[in-house]
């Protein structure tokens, strides 16, 4: 009965060990195609336009006994896909979104500063394991919620190329895996571009910077593209206009009065039509009169904020 008891104990720590030899060989969880929602911490700003570059990914794992555990297989340089699905969230706090597109973000010296300005680290910190062969035609779905309002919800799944010229080795996110595990990650950066919608305020001051609250301030005032913005003084027997000051950056304006002389307006207008693109920025809502017009021309780029201060 002894030794029946003891041959007993003596299976019971050999299935015991067992168990947990096959444990090890498998990574210490499933990696799942689809990631928790990201809220970019900062963006490229551009005019009216936000940029964010998201790093999406996708993982594979392969066990002690040289099997590839992840989607049916999935294993890194074979020519394989596979689909990930990931959630952004942008949000801009008093801000309209119009639109937002997405694309397969491609390395360039001229695309660097998307990558840089909204990201912390640099895109050589991830070329050698960015997919070789992911593009546009890869994004098979893009949901939007939230067009129109300040927050947005993205939901975008690339179905990938799973090859890179050095696949991330992230091993060492497994704590418990066995020595013969492997687990390898290749990204693929997506372009976000943000459309908000212009603003526009309008306020009346004396020339001292006194506000003159009886004539009607105009207040985020939403601008649309091709549309012309003839914004005649008011009129009072007791004031006359002197000229204007402007802002495109959200701030108040300053400087000095801008009186509004016809032929510097012809002059910034010749010069915009001979594509001197410096000028583009001003000329978009400065056709300026004594009657102070602002145009913002269909065929330009729009500013991001336009604050116009008529003085009195």
């Amino acid at each position: 009965m002894k030794r029946n008891r003891i041959n007993f104990l003596g299976r019971l720590s050999i299935l015991f060990l067992a168990i947990i030899i096959i444990i090890q060989s498998f990574p210490a969880f499933v990696p799942v195609a689809k990631a928790g929602a990201i809220t970019p911490l900062k963006y490229y700003q551009e005019a009216n336009y936000r940029y964010f570059v998201g790093l999406m990914y996708f993982d594979m794992w392969k066990n002690t006994a040289g099997v590839w555990v992840t989607d049916g297989g999935k294993q890194p340089n074979k020519g394989m896909h596979g689909d990930a699905t990931f959630t952004y969230n942008f949000r801009f706090p008093g801000r309209k979104i119009k639109s937002i597109d997405a694309s397969i973000y491609v390395h360039s010296q001229a695309n660097d500063i998307y990558f840089s300005e909204s990201r912390s680290e640099s895109y050589s910190d991830y070329q050698g394991a960015i997919s070789t062969g992911t593009n546009d035609s890869n994004i098979t779905n893009l949901s939007k919620q939230g067009i129109g309002t300040d927050t947005s919800t993205i939901d975008i799944t690339v179905n990938a190329l799973l090859d890179a010229a050095t696949p991330e080795d992230i091993k060492d996110t497994c704590s418990n895996c066995a020595a013969g595990v492997e687990a390898y990650r290749i990204y693929w950066p997506v372009l976000f571009k943000i459309e908000l919608a212009t603003r526009l305020n309008v306020k009346y001051f004396t020339t001292d910077g006194q506000p003159l609250t009886i004539f009607p301030a105009i207040t985020d005032q939403e601008m649309t593209v091709g549309k012309l913005y003839d914004f005649v003084p008011p009129a009072d027997a007791n004031y006359d206009y002197v000229g204007f000051k402007k802002s495109t950056t959200g701030s108040p304006p300053s400087g000095s009065i801008i009186s509004g002389d016809e032929k510097i307006v012809e002059n910034l207008n010749a010069l915009c039509g001979k594509g001197f693109q410096h000028f583009v920025n001003y000329c978009l809502f400065q056709h300026c009169r004594l009657n102070a017009k602002w145009v913002q021309n269909q065929n330009k780029k729009s500013d991001d904020f336009l604050v116009v201060s008529i003085i009195f």
